[in-house]
């Protein structure tokens, strides 16, 4: 189990550096004219490479929930569903609540700029539909998405339990024609918690990184040709889940602190706002142009992760009480986000 661990935290660091590249994107800024070939690798990196991050993150929630509650009673899921407030429910609200904020006080600042149009909201029912279901903070939808899931555990348990590929086939159809985004790779790691232990998981691993190689050129043979067929990204995405995932645990030792659930669960939140504003300001204050765009996005992305690592520390150590809650009190190792 202690392997799986570690497992699991070195994939929630590479997960979550995936994240943030996602939303650090450049080749949409204003500005941007970079050669087709800068552009077409970026395009690519982000759409295909790193978008196993959030469907990762999905399962290995799931996975968790399933091998620890391999039946959920009436007592055990009145128990997950108060967790799950405390974990996901209150931080999603405050965290949008944050950015809800900080977008509007740019705004009526000198600083607008940086900022989209405020607000502009005809209703309450308005308000809330934008700053909590939407939400304000983008990468936000995930939790939201996870929380939903977390109500209906017991459906996602009793389904697996009863037929896998029918359980399958159900998530499957759920994902295609629904706005459940996410659907499909939580069940799926329900799936998995009945079929595979931790220690078979650890043992799979290895062999699924020596597949990364083919397939990359599986994705990029998508990426050109196959774009729009939805059933073969989400078997691309479920192979680079394994294979990604494999590998980083054959390249990467156990990480330190900053892999810890809570400081992923806080630069997951918070790159969200940031984000635009750090690769905004870099061009402000550098001109970027052709190639060197290619540098702006590197550095985008270890900004916004050392803000958000810094900003982390410093919160923690002025009020943990408030680090505590814009966290979900996140302390166990094994823990997805």
């Amino acid at each position: 189990m202690n392997s799986f661990s570690n497992n699991v935290t070195i994939g929630r660091l590479v997960m979550m550096i995936g994240v943030v590249a996602i939303h650090c994107n450049v080749i949409h800024m204003q500005g941007y004219d970079g050669p087709c070939a800068l552009t077409g690798c970026i395009d690519f990196f982000t759409s295909k490479i790193t978008s196993i991050a959030v469907p990762w993150f999905f399962f290995i929630s799931a996975y968790l929930t399933g091998r620890l509650h391999k039946e959920i009673d009436l007592s055990s899921y009145k128990s997950i569903i108060k967790r799950r407030v405390r974990s996901i429910l209150l931080p999603f609200i405050l965290w949008n609540t944050i950015g809800y904020l900080i977008r509007e006080g740019i705004y009526i600042s000198p600083l607008q700029n940086f900022t989209h149009v405020g607000h502009n909201f005809s209703s309450f029912t308005d308000f809330l539909y934008d700053i909590y279901i939407a939400p304000e903070v983008e990468p936000l939808w995930f939790l939201r998405n996870l929380f939903l899931f977390s109500i209906f555990y017991p459906g996602f348990q009793k389904i697996t339990e009863f037929n896998s590929i029918a359980a399958l086939i159900l998530f499957w159809i759920i994902e295609e024609y629904t706005p459940a985004v996410g659907t499909l790779y939580f069940g799926l790691g329900f799936i998995a918690a009945k079929h595979f232990s931790p220690e078979r998981i650890d043992s799979m691993l290895p062999k699924f990184a020596k597949f990364l190689p083919i397939l990359l050129i599986l994705m990029f043979i998508s990426y050109r040709y196959f774009e729009q067929l939805d059933i073969i990204n989400e078997i691309l995405v479920f192979l680079g889940m394994a294979s990604i995932w494999g590998c980083s645990c054959l390249m990467i030792r156990p990480t330190g602190r900053i892999a810890r659930p809570d400081i992923i669960f806080f630069i997951y939140s918070y790159h969200g706002i940031i984000s635009t504003y750090v690769r905004k300001s870099l061009n402000i204050i550098f001109d970027f142009s052709g190639y060197s765009w290619l540098i702006l996005y590197l550095a985008s992305i270890i900004l916004v992760i050392t803000i958000c690592y810094g900003s982390a520390m410093i919160l923690k150590s002025v009020s943990p009480s408030t680090y505590a809650i814009l966290t979900g009190a996140r302390t166990k190792k094994l823990s997805a986000l």
